[in-house]
């Protein structure tokens, strides 16, 4: 790996570094670090973990290759150390940590938004009605394919009105030309930079998925 703080991702092939990156337990101690300068302590106070734990991850990550020490400032009669990722952007490539395959890759970290999107979802759910009243809708829509809908069970259910928290959760099957794919796919990645663009007071997170389902 080649350290610096340039915008192309610095390519991460050594298996132990990628490692570190793909792990959400470990990867958490490099973030504070990550486009920015910052020191130990202060590090520690926004991962909200002691000095002392923080300090030991920093040597791992620096052994590692992906944090650097950048110089010392001094602060009264202390010398403070301050250090920053080798580079503000990375590439992992999945083969170069322990998943055998490409598709295995994908699916762990998947399942690791995954997660916290379903935690998310269950908790803003709960508020608009109770667990029983939620179960999924099967039948067969007018093409011909069968839709597996969660929903509530309630009259007049709308999970479009203005009282229902902003939450969707599908996975519907569409019939489209290629060329109709990717203009969907334009207009996806088009929407989603017209609302990122905006600063709110609240946080979403948003899956956006498409894929062929035949070769």
């Amino acid at each position: 790996m080649k350290s610096g703080h340039a915008t192309r991702p610095l390519r991460v092939n050594d298996v132990r570094a990628a490692r570190a990156l793909l792990d959400p337990a470990s990867v958490r101690y490099l973030l504070p670090f990550l486009g920015r300068e910052n020191t130990a302590a202060r590090a520690a106070a926004q991962l909200g973990v002691p000095v002392r734990l923080m300090t030991h991850h920093i040597a791992r990550l620096r052994r590692l290759g992906l944090l650097s020490l950048l110089g010392e400032r001094t602060r009264g009669q202390r010398a403070i150390k301050v250090y920053r990722a080798v580079s503000d952007t990375f590439f992992v490539p999945f083969l170069a940590s322990s998943d055998e395959t490409l598709g295995a890759g994908i699916r762990r970290i998947e399942a690791r938004h995954y997660e916290q999107f379903v935690e998310h979802l269950a908790r803003a759910v709960a508020q608009v009605a109770p667990p029983e009243a939620w179960g999924v809708h099967i039948f067969r829509n007018a093409r011909g394919d069968v839709v597996f809908d969660p929903v509530a069970d309630l009259p007049g259910w709308n999970p479009a009105a203005t009282d229902i928290p902003a939450v969707v959760l599908g996975f519907p099957t569409l019939r489209l030309e290629a060329e109709d794919a990717k203009a969907l796919q334009r207009e996806l990645f088009e929407l989603y930079a017209r609302y990122a663009s905006r600063s709110g007071s609240r946080s979403y997170l948003l899956r956006l998925g498409l894929t062929p389902l035949e070769p």
